[in-house]
């Protein structure tokens, strides 16, 4: 009998006490995972839909609220701005570049975005199939979205009034696919973006025909609103833009200016809260576990003692018997392991099921990190010092007492 099927035996026959450690130590190694693949999964995002955005300028109200609806596409906007005030911030010295965003439909929860090519070029956006759209009603549509509804080029959607589903459907005013994006991890993968003009013009549509549901007379194209959007993204020429721009928008005028980058810090400085807690109960399981082990391993080496003097008695080497408990601890150690990475990218696997709807946070249990090798590194760190008061307490046999006195 080898060195391993020996083991093997004695794990086997240590069953219960066996598994209720392998499942501390994988709980502890799956949050640990969880909270790994969560956290780089969100930050890579935030990055890539972050990236290249100074300022984002809306209607008066929360700047947090701003960003999330305006970038991440998870919120309700603030208000609108008009674009005479949106091209006075387009035309100053310090504004490198600007895009704007208008919202106001979906398409079964997937929100449509007024905007410009110039959006797809900023995330860079590549088309698949088709190409980007030229005229008003004109659609390109996010890969996730393609792929989940089967949309092709030349087909119609209808967009629903409000930014989430069972709103009034605009029957009557379908979008004309003309484009489909690659997949890119970004915001693009679940929006379908057209003109500005389309949203435009098919609210003015929608408020018309409100005005003759209540009877009013007015002439609308008298009493018609200022064009709006619902954001304008502001990439920055200067640095002295960053000191500036915001107080001189916030102060001086009607609308609301954030800093996405601040306004992520702060986001994030709450959330870190829950994410310690979080990781250091995961870290907890994973040092009771670790602990279970070694007393296993004592308690397990206390009642072999007859069996290891036994077996040195008839010529086995201290160090054979050693690498024997070696094997025991390392074996469990790594079946903990490879139980908590399932557990852990299986789960977030399931929260990227469940949330991909999501305009700009999609999870995936398939990615593997370089990171994560260093679970295995903990592995052999708690086989080997599992197994060390064992080895030392082998040495210290007295093997002719304990096979004259059984004990």
């Amino acid at each position: 009998m080898n060195i391993f099927t020996l083991s093997v035996s004695y794990i086997r026959h240590k069953l219960l006490a066996t598994l209720l450690h392998i499942m501390t130590f994988s709980c502890g190694i799956a949050m640990i995972v969880i909270l790994f693949l969560g956290h780089t999964q969100i930050e890579h995002h935030t990055t890539r839909n972050l990236q290249g955005i100074d300022l984002v300028v809306s209607g008066k109200g929360s700047p947090l609220q701003i960003i999330l609806s305006s970038i991440f596409h998870i919120d309700i906007p603030t208000g609108n701005i008009s674009v005479s005030d949106a091209d006075i911030i387009t035309q100053n010295p310090m504004v490198k570049s600007t895009i704007p965003v208008a919202l106001g439909d979906n398409y079964n929860g997937f929100r449509i975005v007024g905007t410009t090519a110039d959006y797809i070029y900023h995330y860079g956006g590549t088309i698949s199939q088709g190409k980007v759209f030229e005229h008003e009603m004109q659609s390109v549509v996010g890969y996730n979205i393609a792929q989940k509804y089967n949309l092709k080029i030349g087909d119609k959607l209808l967009g629903s009034h409000g930014l989430t589903g069972g709103g009034d459907v605009h029957k009557d005013m379908p979008y004309h696919i003309v484009g489909i994006l690659e997949k890119n991890n970004s915001v693009l993968d679940s929006l379908i973006l057209t003109p500005v003009s389309s949203v435009w013009h098919i609210h003015e549509h929608h408020h018309h025909s409100d005005h003759k549901e209540h009877g009013e007379n007015k002439e609308h194209d008298k009493h018609k609103e200022t064009k709006q959007i619902t954001a304008l993204l502001v990439t920055y020429k200067t640095p002295m833009a960053a000191v500036i721009l915001p107080r001189m928008i916030n102060s001086d005028t009607k609308m609301q200016a954030a800093s996405p980058a601040f306004e992520m810090a702060r986001l994030n400085k709450f959330i870190g809260i829950g994410s310690v807690v979080f990781e250091n109960i995961a870290y907890f399981l994973i040092a009771l576990s670790s602990i279970h082990i070694i007393i296993s391993m004592i308690q397990m080496t206390n009642e072999r003692c007859y069996d290891m003097a036994l077996m040195r008695s008839m010529g086995a080497l201290p160090q054979k018997i050693m690498l024997m408990l070696l094997t025991q601890t390392m074996f469990m150690s790594f079946i903990s392991v490879i139980f908590g990475l399932i557990l852990g990218h299986g789960f977030i696997h399931f929260i990227g099921y469940l949330t991909q709807n999501m305009q700009s946070f999609s999870f995936t249990g398939t990615a593997f990190y370089a990171q994560e090798l260093w679970v295995f590194i903990l592995a052999v760190s708690v086989g080997i010092i599992s197994a060390v008061i064992p080895i030392i307490k082998l040495y210290r046999l007295n093997i002719f007492q304990i096979i004259t006195t059984g004990r």
